[in-house]
């Protein structure tokens, strides 16, 4: 029982020091195998929650960027003379 706890442990150090691509693999201890199912499914969370956090920070950050809330509301659709400075029209 102390080999797939090790295995385990080795894992969750590797995602402390940033790899959150780390996966843990499944062991011959059912109770094991569900702490590191568990641990997997919210490594897979957090991936996803950093990546959306990403494409909205890049998307956000210009006020011209695709999807942005500036351009994306409807009266600045609606005028084509809408610019922002340093930008064409939105």
């Amino acid at each position: 029982m102390a080999a797939p706890l090790e295995e385990l442990s080795r894992h969750c150090r590797a995602v402390t020091e940033g790899d959150l691509t780390a996966r843990a693999a499944s062991s011959s201890v059912a109770e094991i195998d569900q702490v590191a199912r568990t641990h997997n499914e919210m490594l897979h969370s957090l991936s996803e929650l950093l990546r959306h956090e990403r494409d909205f920070t890049a998307n956000a950050s210009h006020p011209c960027a695709p999807r942005s809330p500036a351009c994306s509301s409807p009266w600045r659709r609606a005028s084509p003379r809408t610019t922002t400075p340093g930008c064409g029209p939105c």
